[in-house]
């Protein structure tokens, strides 16, 4: 059971809304802060990781399989997740490749994991304090995690060793607020997207000087702030109902919708991709090792492409 989730069934799921939203508002003005400095730095950065890049993925990948509770599950899981990503993502055929592969090794696969809860606890509204360190940490690694190619938020989470879950929600919140900021810089300086985002960025202008991404970076500090207080609102309103609601009918509507999505957009194909990435992420759930193992879909590709 995941920080998040396991706070949910304690009853505090609005207290884990709150670490992971103050942890990614405060990276976001911190990342924010540096985006002039990382302009000027990030080129060079680049050049002296660029060739070994390769190896620097493997180690992380490698690190993390050791790491884990169960290394042999999790090795099988990051090779299962990698073959079905190589052959997935190499078809010509099968249109928005990463939707079946995504939504089935963690989005129906969890879902179809929680069918077994049928009533949620009354949620309590607490005060949190949201740690500095874990915050620091977590947009330390969300700026790292730019140069390193097929890794994501859950891996270089995984490289941070933290205390409880609620410093894991806090550090996840500030990673991910952190790279939105270093994708920006990234693809403003090496030309270079690592997300729809700045794909879309570079859409609109192959080159994008200081005072653009300066724009584009108080553009994501607005939209983080209307989100921090928006989050709340929803949140505290779905904390004060969600005992009303029924978890085993709201799982099972996502699960038919999710397979409806990935049908209308992949076809056929994309339906049989789902059903085998389905498999291995109630594998992996069963195996009980980290759920980011699975992210072999993307980082085994990635690899095949370096090498």
């Amino acid at each position: 059971v995941l920080p998040g989730h396991k706070m949910v069934l304690q009853g505090r799921g609005y207290s884990a809304v709150s670490l992971l939203s103050c942890g990614g508002l405060v990276s976001l003005i911190l990342s924010a802060v540096l985006v002039p400095l990382a302009f000027v730095v990030v080129p060079f950065l680049y050049a002296f990781v660029k060739p070994w890049t390769f190896w620097l993925v493997s180690v992380v990948c490698l690190y993390l399989v050791v790491r884990d509770q169960f290394p042999f599950r999790a090795f099988v899981i990051l090779s299962l997740s990698g073959i079905l990503g190589f052959f997935t993502l190499r078809s010509f055929t099968l249109s928005e490749p990463l939707l079946p592969l995504l939504t089935g090794l963690f989005g129906i696969s969890s879902s179809l994991a929680a069918l077994s809860t049928a009533v949620l606890p009354t949620q309590f509204n607490m005060g949190v304090r949201v740690p500095v360190l874990p915050v620091m940490k977590g947009s330390f690694l969300g700026m790292l995690s730019g140069f390193l190619p097929g890794i994501g938020s859950s891996q270089v989470a995984s490289l941070s060793k933290t205390k409880s879950g609620e410093e894991f929600l806090v550090t996840i919140g500030a990673l991910n607020a952190s790279s939105i900021v270093m994708t920006l810089v990234t693809a403003s300086v090496l030309g270079r997207a690592r997300s729809g985002i700045t794909a879309a960025v570079l859409q609109l202008s192959s080159v994008v000087t200081l005072s653009t991404l300066l724009i584009l970076v108080l553009s994501v500090l607005l939209a983080g702030g209307i989100s921090f207080f928006s989050v709340h609102f929803i949140a505290r309103w779905v904390a004060i109902h969600i005992n009303r609601l029924k978890p085993r009918r709201i799982t099972i509507a996502i699960i038919v919708l999710n397979t409806i999505v990935v049908g209308l957009l992949s076809g056929v194909q994309g339906l049989g991709v789902l059903c085998i990435a389905t498999s291995i992420g109630l594998l992996s759930i069963h195996f009980g090792c980290a759920r980011s193992h699975a992210m072999g879909c993307i980082i085994v590709p990635v690899l095949v492409g370096l090498w």
